[in-house]
C-alpha cells in the first residue's frame, strides 16, 4: 500500500499542472460545501443569540378582529403592565416608521431605521445603552424631540460615539442625541422586512403628534418575561386578560422560541438546497479524474504491460490507478477545506455574524473527497487491469 502510495505521489509530481486542473473540480465543491454549509450555521447561530427566550408578541387573529374598537393601544399595554407588573420586565407596541435618511450639521448622512419607542421598547427590544439615558416622561409630555440611535450610526456621522447633545437631521427636523446604543446585527429585521439597517428611536409622543392620538392601534404588543416566571402561562394569561376587557377573541400570542424554530427550519432547508448545488460540482470533479485517469491509463500502457509481465496481478495494476485516483482526490478535497475555512470566516465576519465552522461539513467532505476518487478511479483502473501484457508492451503513443 504504501508503495502504491508513493508511486501516486511520484506521478502526481511528475504533472503537476494537469494534477492541479484536475482536482479543480474537486477544490471548488469541497470549498464551497464547507462555506454554505458554515455560513448556514453561522447565520443559525447568529440569529439564536439574537434571539430572547423571555420575548413574546402579542398580535391578532385577523380573521375574529371586528374593527378598530379592538385594537390595542398604548392604555392597554399601561393596563397590562398594572396587572402582570410582577411578572414581566416590560412591555410595549411594536411601531415601526421605516427606512430614513439621517444627516449631522455637516451635511454627512447615514440610513437608518426609525422605530417610535414607548416606555419600555429598549426593554422588550433587548437594547444596551452605552451612553445617555432612556426616553423619560418628561420627553414624551414635552413632546421634545430627542433621538436614541445606535453607535454604528454615531460613527458614521461624526467619526465618535461620545455624540451626547449632539443633533442630527431628518424628516427635515433637528433632533437632540440623548442616548447611544451598543450596536448588533440583527439579521431578523432582514425577516421582519425592515432590511439589516441599524435602529434608531424617537418617542411616540412625537409620532403621535405627527400622526393621530394612540396611532398604531392595530401594531402588535411586545413582552418580556420575567425569567422566573413560565412564558406560555404568562402570556395565556395576558392574551385571556385583553379578550375579556375588550370582549374580544382576536388576541393570539407567538413567543420568540417558536420563531426560532420556524427560523432555523426556513435556514436549514435553505443551506441544504444550495448545498446540493454546490455539490454538483463535486461531480463535475469526479468527471475530470474519471477522463485524467483514463488519459494516464492510456499514456503509461507499456509500463502496464512491463509490469505485467514481470508478474504483477490484475489486482495490483487496479490498487495502484485506484489509490492513485483517491489521492488526486483527496488531496482536491484537503485544499477545498482549506480555501471552504478561509471563505466562511471572512464572509461571516464581514457579515457581521458569528464565526463557526461545520464539522459536520469538514467530515463529509472529505468521506466525499474519499468516495469520488474511489468511483472516479474504478473504471480507468480495471481498464489498466485487463490490458493484455503482449499488446501492452507493444503499444506506442
Amino acid at each position: 500500500m504504501i508503495e502504491y502510495i508513493i508511486i501516486a505521489l511520484e506521478v502526481l509530481r511528475n504533472n503537476k499542472v494537469r494534477s492541479i486542473l484536475t482536482t479543480l473540480g474537486i477544490i471548488i465543491g469541497v470549498s464551497s460545501v464547507v462555506t454554505i454549509v458554515s455560513l448556514g450555521e453561522g447565520m443559525t447561530k447568529t440569529v439564536e443569540a439574537q434571539f430572547e427566550p423571555s420575548i413574546a408578541m402579542i398580535d391578532y387573529d385577523w380573521s375574529k378582529l371586528g374593527g378598530y374598537l379592538e385594537y390595542t393601544y398604548t392604555k392597554d399595554v399601561n393596563m397590562l403592565k398594572k396587572v402582570f407588573g410582577d411578572r414581566v420586565e416590560g412591555a410595549s407596541k411594536v411601531l415601526k416608521a421605516g427606512d430614513r435618511y439621517i444627516t449631522n450639521r455637516t451635511g454627512n448622512g447615514v440610513f437608518a431605521y426609525l422605530r417610535y419607542a414607548t416606555e419600555d421598547t429598549l426593554i422588550t427590544e433587548n437594547e444596551k445603552l452605552i451612553r445617555g439615558r432612556d426616553f423619560n416622561d418628561y420627553d414624551r409630555y414635552l413632546v421634545k424631540r430627542v433621538v436614541i440611535i445606535p453607535s454604528s450610526v454615531a460613527i458614521e456621522l461624526f467619526g465618535r460615539d461620545d455624540v451626547l447633545g449632539e443633533n442630527i437631521t431628518f424628516w427635515s427636523e433637528s433632533y437632540t442625541i440623548i442616548g447611544v446604543l451598543e450596536n448588533k446585527f440583527d439579521p431578523l429585521r432582514i425577516l421582519d422586512g425592515q432590511g439589516a439597517l441599524p435602529l434608531f428611536y424617537i418617542t411616540d409622543a412625537v409620532m403621535n403628534k405627527k400622526n393621530w392620538p394612540e396611532h398604531g392601534g392595530d401594531a402588535p404588543i411586545k413582552v418580556k418575561i420575567k425569567e422566573s416566571e413560565d412564558l406560555d402561562m404568562v402570556m395565556t394569561d395576558m392574551v385571556g386578560f385583553l379578550k375579556q376587557t375588550k370582549n374580544s377573541e382576536a388576541y393570539i400570542y407567538s413567543s420568540v422560541m417558536m420563531d426560532m424554530e420556524a427560523t432555523d427550519e426556513t435556514l436549514r432547508l435553505i443551506t441544504m438546497t444550495v448545498t446540493s448545488i454546490a455539490g454538483i460540482s463535486l461531480l463535475v470533479g469526479c468527471i475530470g479524474i474519471i477522463n485524467i485517469m483514463l488519459v494516464s491509463v492510456t499514456e503509461r500502457t507499456r509500463e502496464i504491460g512491463v509490469r505485467k509481465a514481470i508478474g504483477a496481478m490484475d489486482k495490483h495494476i487496479m490498487y495502484q490507478f485506484i489509490i492513485e485516483a483517491v489521492i488526486i482526490s483527496l488531496i482536491g478535497g484537503l485544499i477545498g477545506i482549506a480555501f471552504g475555512i478561509i471563505g466562511s470566516y471572512t464572509l461571516l465576519n464581514y457579515m457581521g455574524m458569528l464565526g463557526t465552522i461545520s464539522l459536520e461539513a469538514i467530515v463529509i467532505s472529505t468521506i466525499s473527497s474519499v468516495l469520488v476518487g474511489l468511483i472516479s478511479g474504478i473504471y480507468p483502473a480495471r481498464k489498466a487491469a485487463k490490458l493484455d501484457p503482449i499488446v501492452a508492451l507493444g503499444y506506442e503513443l
